[in-house]
């Protein structure tokens, strides 16, 4: 393990789980051409091993000696804080957020770490923003989240929208194209366990958004419905619909 007062560039906390080896393995294509030094961090050694192996071995990589090796546990706070101040960015991927996100976010702001995470928990996002939004500017770091599929048809999707729009873009309506695989419909434990308490606290989301008292964005043109998730058939495939986009 590389000495704390030498930074990587990037750390990849929860880089075993299932999204945290996709992230692995774009590491490992763009670290070389970007020349970024980088680390997977996670509970177990042998794990993060393996993972880095296989990926490797997929991808033709003979030589890997050079990706850190960082032993953190969430439940232990001294190795957080260590695997934190390893790093100048830090990519978390171990969720739920609102069980395990706190402690990662507050071990950055103590390492002086920019931070990104790929929650899609809005009462987990809107704590933190409260919470450190102060203390991050202060320091100048840049604590984010969503920074996974949440964004991609959402912020970046309506974006690139607005910029190829021929005129003033009021709103947009998105579609997931989901497919069913030979497994059938799967969903992995962390993303259920984030949705089923998204749905529990709704209740405590409401309100914490009416104790905030954020004056509203405008909204420009007509605004659009939101359909059922069952939005038809696009181009031969079963497209749940998702709900309205404004451009605000």
């Amino acid at each position: 393990m590389m000495p704390a007062e030498t930074k990587y560039d990037v750390v990849v906390f929860g880089g075993t789980g299932f999204t945290g080896e996709h992230v692995v393995r774009e590491m490992f294509i763009t670290s070389d051409e970007e020349g970024v030094r980088w680390a997977i961090a996670g509970r177990s050694n042998t794990k993060m091993r393996s993972v880095l192996e296989k990926i490797a071995n997929e991808l033709s990589i003979a030589d890997f000696s050079g990706v850190g090796i960082i032993e953190a546990n969430i439940d232990d706070l001294e190795s957080i804080n260590t695997m934190c101040l390893s790093a100048k960015l830090l990519i978390n991927c171990v969720g739920p957020y609102y069980l395990w996100g706190r402690q990662v976010v507050e071990g950055c702001l103590e390492g002086r770490t920019h931070y990104l995470d790929i929650s899609g928990e809005p009462l987990f996002m809107e704590q933190m923003e409260v919470d450190y939004n102060d203390r991050a500017a202060q320091l100048g770091l840049v604590i984010a989240s969503s920074c996974g599929f949440d964004s991609i048809p959402a912020d970046i999707g309506v974006r690139y929208t607005q910029l190829k729009f021929p005129g003033t873009l009021t709103a947009v309506e998105s579609y997931l194209d989901a497919r069913v695989g030979e497994q059938g419909f799967v969903i992995h434990l962390p993303t259920f366990q984030c949705i089923v308490n998204g749905f529990s606290n709704k209740a405590s989301l409401i309100k914490f958004r009416k104790e905030r008292n954020l004056e509203r964005l405008p909204k420009l043109g007509k605004i659009l419905v939101p359909r059922s998730a069952y939005g038809g058939r696009v181009g031969g495939s079963v497209c749940p619909s998702l709900a309205p986009i404004g451009p605000s």
